[in-house]
């Protein structure tokens, strides 16, 4: 009887659990910040600071253990993590003048950051089959979720930045969240 190891994915995914992991937290911190959106202005500004850094660190540490496999997409795993920390490190020294000072700005730096995160998952979700390489439904999904949020921000009117960063943000967690989730139970179903 072959048995699968807990850490074997799939050519160019991560294992199973990190999709759901990724995905509880994003649930989590989306419904937090739905149920109270006046008292999460400075909040999300670190938490999503925090939350940028922490994945650049993961996406950049696990595209330094994809190198040298074939389809892995670790170079784009890097550029997303690298974006990721910028983005992070930049909100966590800036706290008060992006949430407070500047929410227009803020919304529109939050809105590329995102678009550009977005279309970096989207290209990153290739994986090779058959010896070509084909677009896997669940990082081009969470990419075109992220595309999507980060067009809608900057469509927003200004004096709403920060209403609409929160709730935007809420939003997209909790949806982005749900997909991660269920790719979770995607890659564990090919892991066995």
């Amino acid at each position: 009887m072959a048995q699968a190891s807990a850490s074997t994915a799939p050519k160019g995914m991560s294992p199973w659990w990190t999709y759901l992991l990724s995905g509880i937290a994003s649930i989590l911190l989306g419904w937090f910040l739905l149920a109270k959106p006046v008292s999460t202005t400075i909040s999300l500004v670190v938490f999503l600071g925090f939350y940028l850094l922490v994945a650049g660190i993961i996406d950049t540490v696990m595209s330094f253990t994809a190198i040298g496999e074939k389809g892995s997409a670790w170079g784009w795993k890097l550029l997303f993590g690298i974006l990721s920390m910028i983005a992070g490190l930049w909100i966590l020294n800036n706290p008060l003048f992006s949430a407070v000072f500047t929410p227009v700005m803020f919304m529109y730096f939050v809105a590329f950051m995102i678009i550009a995160m977005g279309l970096v998952k989207m290209f990153a979700g290739r994986a090779e089959a058959n010896g070509h390489f084909q677009w896997t439904w669940g990082s081009f999904l969470l990419g075109a979720v992220s595309v999507i949020f980060g067009v809608w921000l900057l469509a927003a009117p200004d004096r709403y930045a920060v209403a609409t960063v929160v709730l935007a943000t809420g939003w997209y967690l909790l949806i982005s969240g749900g997909v991660s989730m269920a790719l979770a139970f995607v890659v564990k179903k090919e892991e066995a």
